[in-house]
């Protein structure tokens, strides 16, 4: 008798997980850190979308902390799709500084 010949199924191909480009989910903290600046004692931080300002924050630390959603100006607040600009000023002991020195975009 002749002998049996079996295949078999070549297995299912798996798809590799996706690529995350680093940035937060949805609902995620942000963080926004930028070089200190020397005589500094605290910044003050404005996020915009569009020509609306959606936040106005005032730190001690080079770095902001973003939770998923805020209150500003008496409305809830959260990062939706689209294109924000966000801008530090630093605070020294004579006032805030006349000149950003961070002027940046961020998609979210």
């Amino acid at each position: 008798p002749k002998p049996k010949t079996t295949t078999t199924k070549p297995k299912a191909a798996t798809t590799p997980p996706k690529k995350t480009s680093g940035a937060p989910a949805a609902g995620e903290t942000r963080r926004f850190a930028w070089a200190p600046v020397d005589g500094a004692v605290g910044y003050h931080v404005e996020l915009f979308r569009g020509n609306d300002r959606v936040l106005a924050q005032d730190t001690k630390e080079p770095v902001l902390e973003l939770a998923p959603s805020w209150r500003y100006q008496g409305r809830n607040v959260t990062l939706t799709p689209g294109e924000y600009r966000w801008y530090v000023w630093p605070v020294t002991a004579s006032g805030r500084g006349t000149q950003a020195v961070v002027q940046a975009k961020l998609t979210v």
